[in-house]
């Protein structure tokens, strides 16, 4: 979510987050985050798939992973209250956006903790989580046809009533 988010959430009409981190990561997740900037440490299946998407230019799969891991690496500095919003309190921002949530979650996601979708869960009003208990981060990778499903018949549903 961009910090503009706040000021732009009233015009979406539904909404799909998956592997969202809103907070700071625990210890383990971003233990986890560093360890994968390295593209050698990826399993053969997984970089296949972002070498596939990216026209097999391992090149550019490592610089622009590189620069997301330095991202999240430097979370502190550039977002010293504490979340990606900038926000100082966060729950209140979340408990105002009434946007239809589609929350996808991995439960054995090694980047973002669960306690990041129970957070969001908690305050954010309208929304809908669905966990996948053998799910890891890249769940429109790992199980493409159950998440195809559920945010094709989620979007669906929105257009209905939109």
């Amino acid at each position: 979510m961009a910090p503009n988010f706040r000021h732009t959430h009233h015009r979406l009409r539904s909404l799909v987050l998956q592997g969202t981190i809103t907070r700071r990561s625990g210890p383990v997740s971003r233990r986890n985050i560093l360890w994968s900037r390295d593209l050698a440490n990826w399993s053969p299946p997984q970089l296949e798939l972002y070498l596939a998407a990216y026209g097999g230019d391992r090149e550019l799969v490592g610089r622009l992973w590189r620069e997301h891991v330095d991202f999240i690496r430097l979370f502190e500095e550039h977002f010293p209250a504490g979340n990606y919003l900038g926000l100082a309190n966060l729950e209140e921002a979340l408990s105002a956006i009434a946007t239809p949530t589609l929350l996808l979650h991995g439960e054995r996601d090694a980047f973002v903790e669960a306690e990041q979708a129970e957070f969001l869960e908690r305050h954010l009003p309208q929304v809908r989580v669905v966990r996948f208990e053998r799910g890891a981060h890249n769940l429109h990778q790992t199980e493409p046809e159950r998440w195809k499903r559920l945010v094709e018949g989620f979007l669906m549903a929105a257009e209905d009533f939109g």
